[in-house]
């Protein structure tokens, strides 16, 4: 049995942009599948995955879970995460202006 799900933190946080471009366009894809959420989907595994990338979000995500303080301030379809009326951190999140709080 496989798994129903998986989690993955930052799917590229460590890889600059042009390597991954140079990677897919080779033909090594296939060997870097853990990090293609379309692999991952095509398995029928649901992928779990947290990030600050919103250009990831845009490219990968079906749904948006916006966490504030450990708890779900936003649950929407990806689409709408970037379009509806949010919550004021989720927005000045959205605009880049959310201080980091460590």
């Amino acid at each position: 049995m496989g798994a129903a799900a998986t989690i993955r933190h930052d799917l590229t946080a460590a890889v600059g942009p042009s390597w991954l471009a140079s990677v897919w366009s080779s033909g090594f894809r296939g060997r870097l599948n853990f990090l293609c959420a379309a692999d991952v989907a095509a398995a029928g595994v649901t992928l779990v995955m947290s990030t600050h990338n919103l250009g990831q979000v845009k490219r990968l995500a079906s749904r948006v879970l916006y966490l504030d303080g450990g708890r779900v301030a936003v649950d929407l379809p990806a689409p709408r995460f970037f379009t509806a009326e949010l919550p004021a951190d989720a927005a000045a999140f959205l605009r880049g202006e959310r201080p980091w709080a460590g």
